[in-house]
């Protein structure tokens, strides 16, 4: 019996585009494989530097306070 496999194996070039940034403070280059077409490199750089900051506080919050995961969903219940 023979299976099919339904993996590519070549990247479609037009569903993405690759984004360069650098952080002044580090000094390193970034290179982020998006299909954000709308935003500017800096505005999807602004967006990463987020992302990590919450991943971040996330790790602290593990770690330190001992939540491996959230009790509720509800906005109220994630502020408090």
């Amino acid at each position: 019996m023979r299976v099919k496999n339904n993996m590519k194996t070549e990247f479609e070039h037009n569903r993405y585009r690759v984004v360069c940034f650098c952080d002044v403070e580090s000094r390193k280059e970034f290179r982020l494989a998006t299909n954000l077409w709308y935003m500017s490199n800096e505005e999807i750089g602004e967006i990463y530097r987020h992302r990590w900051q919450i991943e971040i506080l996330w790790k602290f919050l593990k770690m330190h306070l001992k939540l491996d995961r959230l009790i509720t969903k509800s906005v109220n219940g994630v502020t408090m």
